[in-house]
């Protein structure tokens, strides 16, 4: 892409972008802060064994969220970003339709995990020690469930404070509260999926107390079978794509030891944080996108698209400079064994910068209806994911791992773009 197309760049999407980019980014940056602590506590409270289960859970939860959230996330942005911003009563309908369905979806995975737990742990992980992470996970299923709906509401009414506050900020520091209090003060074995998951049933009833207002139904804003048809190619797209990012994590932990997981999960994350702007832009661009396509204002849509690559790309590399010069002295503060993960920290690094100067690929496809796309293609990643995972684990452990992730990432993001220029005209690429 040629750089004076976009200079200079339109007044109003730079202050769009600094401004509620840079509010969504500080938030990730101290959520990111708030992880890291919670991995050394972790990690120092218990060991790095239990750290590397409790990747695992979380995992699983960020899995069994996606699933059983039914895709009704991308739903709340589409159909609550373009009802009118002051019809505070029409947006809490569609909300509370959402939460409706989550709660009559989610009984059956709650009762099968719970009384499925021995036999999860047992046959799927090979660890008897996680039966009582996962009958926990089950206890606190809908509150992990609702809170991601609530999270998604924050987004689609452009209330960008109020995510990042109820997603970085309450979440982890509750549950840093309650581990420490648990661990220096009362109970000195109590199981830290417990904690994690009481963290998250804080966190909903506030959020509940802080949007509730009295409100009208309104039985016409959006059927529950019009949520479910638009919601589940979403969902399955979704999860494949988070599948991308958790499957190592999973295959690790079916072929390799608790450990290994615990080292390959910290390098990860750090790696990750190439991703913070992306992920920022992400969050903003989406209700935009959407607001754009539906009104088939392209030429503004490939403007601001463009635009807000250049502005990722151009932030992201000093990130992927500073981590790539302080790999191990970042690895070291978690502890020596950490160190390990150096090889798998580069790898991620190179792979979460494609992914940033690619674009938001996902959210443009989810935001102009060409979600069963971006499922097939999220499809065909993960099956290449999982078979050079089974090829690579045994032999390299946790950078063969690394790698896999890396290959499946490049490649996903390669055919977004090019079916983008198909279908919009344009590539995303930097």
């Amino acid at each position: 892409m040629n750089i004076k197309t976009l200079l200079p760049l339109d007044t109003s999407n730079i202050k769009f972008l600094l401004g509620k980019g840079g509010i969504s980014f500080l938030f990730r940056m101290f959520g990111m802060g708030l992880s890291f602590y919670i991995i050394d506590l972790v990690s120092n409270a218990y060991n790095v064994d239990t750290y590397g289960n409790f990747s695992l859970v979380q995992s699983t939860i960020l899995v069994l969220t996606m699933i059983f959230t039914l895709g009704i996330q991308n739903v709340l942005i589409i159909n609550v970003a373009t009802t009118n911003p002051d019809d505070y009563s029409a947006q809490l309908n569609i909300l509370f339709k959402a939460i409706k369905l989550i709660l009559f979806t989610s009984i059956i995975p709650i009762i099968v995990i719970y009384f499925f737990s021995k036999f999860i742990a047992l046959n799927i992980f090979s660890k008897e020690i996680l039966q009582h992470d996962f009958k926990n996970i089950a206890l606190f299923l809908l509150p992990f469930l609702l809170h991601e709906i609530i999270l998604y509401f924050f987004i689609a009414r452009k209330k960008f404070i109020s995510f990042g506050l109820f997603m970085f900020v309450l979440p982890n520091t509750f549950f840093i509260l309650l581990v420490l209090i648990c661990k220096k003060i009362l109970i000195q074995n109590i199981n830290v999926t417990l904690l994690y998951g009481l963290s998250f049933l804080i966190t909903f009833l506030i959020e509940i107390i802080y949007i509730y207002k009295p409100f009208k139904i309104i039985s016409n804003v959006i059927s529950y079978k019009e949520i479910i048809k638009n919601a589940l190619p979403m969902m399955t797209s979704g999860l494949l794509l988070l599948l991308l990012n958790t499957t190592n994590v999973f295959m690790l932990g079916i072929m390799s030891t608790s450990k290994s997981v615990g080292i390959y999960n910290a390098s990860y994350k750090i790696g990750l944080l190439v991703l913070l702007v992306l992920a920022s832009v992400n969050v903003i661009i989406g209700p935009k996108i959407a607001e754009l396509f539906h009104k088939n204002k392209i030429a503004e849509l490939k403007k601001i698209i463009h635009q807000s690559t250049y502005f990722t790309a151009i932030i992201t590399l000093p990130i992927v400079l500073f981590l790539l010069v302080f790999n191990k002295d970042l690895l070291a503060i978690l502890g020596s064994n950490y160190q390990e993960g150096s090889t798998v920290l580069t790898i991620t690094i190179f792979a979460s910068f494609f992914s940033a100067i690619s674009g938001n690929v996902d959210q443009i496809l989810n935001m102009s209806n060409n979600q069963n796309t971006l499922l097939r293609i999220n499809l065909i990643c993960l099956v290449i994911n999982i078979l050079l995972c089974y090829i690579l684990i045994p032999k390299y452990d946790i950078v063969g791992a690394a790698i896999a992730s890396m290959f499946s990432t490049v490649l996903m993001n390669l055919i977004c773009n090019i079916y983008i220029k198909k279908k919009l005209g344009f590539f995303t690429f930097f």
